[in-house]
């Protein structure tokens, strides 16, 4: 059994630690259960019973995907009814507070940006006594994930729907919209919130959880930054643990604890020495600590990590080579470079420019491997047996050099070329019914492939364009 030296368990710990620690700051795990599909001008109604003394001082609501343009601002806002005598619900006028609150569609001009997915207050400080029904209102059609009601301690007011007929939804729908009450928080930090771009994931991701339910005069969206495959490999954890902060961030930071094992291993190699990897590993468990975009639930850590594991694997071809006694046990490394190049290629068009570098790497392998078989042949030209044995040995290893390039090529073909058709295929798979939704019914399968190319290499252009960097600099 191989031991570990002192370094590389001083690694393994310091990645347990890093997981672990990384784990429990990722995010908060509460999500709000299912959403109410609202439809633009109705009214989501629900009951409350105050005790004596109890006054309702604070209303907040949680809303998902807004189906109107990124960037589109509308109000929104809740009504309560004053009453104390229950006759009188039905002919009892409301009064509409927050109905003043401009929203934004993720992002905002002029009104409050960064909603999505988190908690907006719509009134705080109210002290309304002898209010029995409260509903939401909006001018657009959008999810809401839920309403919480707070009385003057911060508790939380027991709500229930409507029983009456002022409410636009039945009773098991306008449930949705309270089913997970404990999932409210007020706090404002990275460790509750969504960013802005979280959120544009959180939007793409409910598109594809939405299935082929589609609604008329809605727009919906998916994540144009990057390709379908990136918000693929976000889905999973959003799928079981829901829309929290923590699922949706899961991924990428697995990755990023990935990322700092291929950094090791590859640092490992090309130093020979362990302490220099190690002494990188904390540098970068430290950064990683320190900055958000290693526990950012958005897929660059996710495509980081797949680069430099593929320069990794491609190294240990570049330095081992291909043993004619381990042929395929050997060439497994280029299967397993040219796999990830193909995960970060069909994440993101911009990824074209480090793989051309592997793959300009791979050739210097074969290089240097062609020039090894040269030698092993020269070698077995000078030994002095007879001349039949010599040439059969040099038949045998001419066959099993041509084997060596054979599997080499054929390999890499496979991992960097196959693999990447498809994962693209996988991706725009899994979006197919969201594009359809977002693009247009007449969206077909390979267009939808080729979408999600164009979009990343769009991004990716803006991404290298003079004018992104003076926008970022200068405003």
């Amino acid at each position: 059994m191989k031991k570990f030296s002192f370094y590389t368990k001083a690694f393994l710990i310091l990645l347990a630690s890093f997981f672990l620690i990384g784990l429990s700051t990722l995010g908060n795990v509460r999500n709000t259960g299912k959403s109410v599909e609202y439809t633009a001008y109705e009214h989501v109604t629900y009951q409350m019973s105050l005790k004596s003394g109890e006054t309702l001082s604070s209303v907040y609501v949680n809303l998902g995907s807004m189906y109107v343009e990124l960037g589109d601002e509308f109000p929104i806002g809740v009504g309560v009814q004053y009453t104390t005598s229950a006759s009188l619900l039905s002919g009892a006028s409301w009064a509409y507070f927050g109905s003043h609150v401009e929203v934004g569609n993720i992002y905002a001009d002029k009104s409050l940006a960064g909603v999505n997915y988190n908690w907006l207050c719509l009134g705080k400080g109210l002290n309304v006594t002898g209010v029995r029904r409260i509903r939401f209102a909006a001018t657009v059609d959008l999810q809401l994930n839920e309403i919480v009601c707070l009385n003057q301690d911060g508790e939380r007011i027991e709500l229930m729907p409507s029983s009456y007929n002022d409410s636009d939804y039945s009773l098991q729908e306008a449930l949705k919209g309270i089913d997970a009450q404990k999932s409210f928080k007020s706090a404002s930090g990275g460790y509750y919130t969504f960013t802005q771009d979280e959120a544009r994931y959180m939007t793409a991701i409910d598109t594809i959880l939405g299935g082929k339910t589609t609604y008329e005069n809605r727009d919906y969206h998916l994540a144009e930054d990057y390709n379908h495959l990136a918000t693929v490999l976000l889905l999973p954890s959003v799928a079981v643990f829901g829309d929290s902060v923590f699922a949706l961030r899961l991924a990428p930071f697995l990755a990023t604890c990935a990322l700092l094992v291929f950094a090791y291993l590859l640092l490992c190699e090309l130093t020979g020495k362990p302490k220099y990897a190690f002494a990188f590993s904390v540098a970068f468990f430290l950064f990683a600590m320190m900055i958000t975009p290693s526990r950012l639930g958005t897929p660059n850590a996710t495509v980081a990590s797949a680069l430099v594991g593929s320069v990794y694997f491609m190294y240990k071809f570049f330095k081992y080579g291909i043993s004619s006694k381990r042929i395929l046990k050997d060439g497994v490394n280029i299967l397993y470079a040219g796999i990830f190049s193909a995960f970060a290629l069909a994440m993101n068009t911009l990824s074209i420019i480090p793989v051309v570098g592997i793959l300009t790497f791979f050739g210097f392998g074969i290089h240097r491997q062609n020039k090894a078989n040269a030698r092993e042949r020269e070698e077995a030209q000078e030994e002095r047996d007879d001349g039949e044995t010599k040439t059969k040995t040099l038949a045998k290893l001419n066959a099993i050099h041509s084997y060596q390039t054979r599997v080499a090529y054929g390999l890499a073909i496979i991992g960097f070329l196959a693999a990447t058709i498809l994962l693209l295929s996988v991706g725009a798979g899994v979006c197919y019914t969201a594009s359809l939704k977002a693009y247009g019914a007449d969206f077909g399968f390979f267009r939808s492939v080729w979408q999600g190319i164009k979009n990343s290499a769009d991004f990716s252009k803006e991404i290298l364009s003079i004018r992104f960097v003076f926008k970022g600099y200068f405003g």
